[in-house]
C-alpha cells in the first residue's frame, strides 16, 4: 500500500487473511509506483512475479493460464483488454480458447507496460531489473528494456486476460 488514504489498506488486509502466502506492507508516505514495485520485488519470495495495478482486475483463470504455459521461458504474456466498468469484462463461457504463440519480445511490450506478464524471478534477479523511481510516467521502461535486449521471443497466451480500467 503506497500511502493511500482510501480503503486500500483494509482491502489488502482482507486478502492477506484469506491466503497465508500474501503479505502486505504499508508505506506511510506515497513514494510512487516505481518505488512501490521495487519494494515489492525486494520482498517477493516466490519463483514468479506478476504485477497488478490496484484499480485493474483479472479473469479468474489468468494466472493459471500463464503459469501452465510458461514452460522453460523466462516470461509469458497474456491479453490486455481495456474496460470502462467491470460489466464490460463479462466474457462468454463458450469463448473459444486461443492458441499459445511464440512472439518476438518487443511485441510483448507494445503498450509500454510491464502489466500482464508473468516473469520468472531468475530473470529479474539476473538482469537486476528495477523500475525508475525518479519519474512519474513510463516508470516501466527501465524495467523491460533490458528484457528486450536479453530475450529474443517469449510465449503469448491470449487466454490469460488482464482488464485495464480506463481512467
Amino acid at each position: 500500500n503506497d500511502g493511500s488514504t482510501d480503503e486500500s489498506k483494509e482491502l489488502i488486509t482482507e486478502f492477506e487473511k484469506l491466503d497465508s502466502r500474501i503479505h502486505s506492507y504499508d508505506l506511510s508516505v506515497t513514494k510512487g509506483v516505481g518505488y512501490a514495485r521495487n519494494f515489492g520485488i525486494q520482498k517477493a519470495s516466490g519463483e514468479y512475479l506478476y504485477l497488478l495495478d490496484s484499480d485493474d482486475y483479472l479473469a479468474s483463470n489468468t494466472i493459471e493460464a500463464l503459469y501452465n504455459h510458461i514452460g522453460d521461458s523466462l516470461m509469458i504474456s497474456g491479453a490486455v483488454k481495456t474496460v470502462k466498468k467491470k460489466e464490460d469484462s463479462i466474457m462468454e463461457a463458450d469463448r473459444p480458447l486461443k492458441e499459445i504463440k511464440l512472439r518476438k519480445i518487443a511485441s510483448h511490450f507494445k503498450k509500454i507496460s510491464s502489466l500482464n506478464h508473468l516473469f520468472k524471478m531468475e530473470l529479474i534477479q539476473n538482469l537486476d531489473l528495477k523500475f525508475d523511481e525518479e519519474v512519474n510516467a513510463y516508470t516501466d521502461l527501465s524495467f523491460f528494456l533490458p528484457i528486450i535486449n536479453f530475450i529474443k521471443e517469449a510465449p503469448y497466451n491470449g487466454n490469460g486476460v488482464y482488464f485495464k480500467r480506463l481512467r
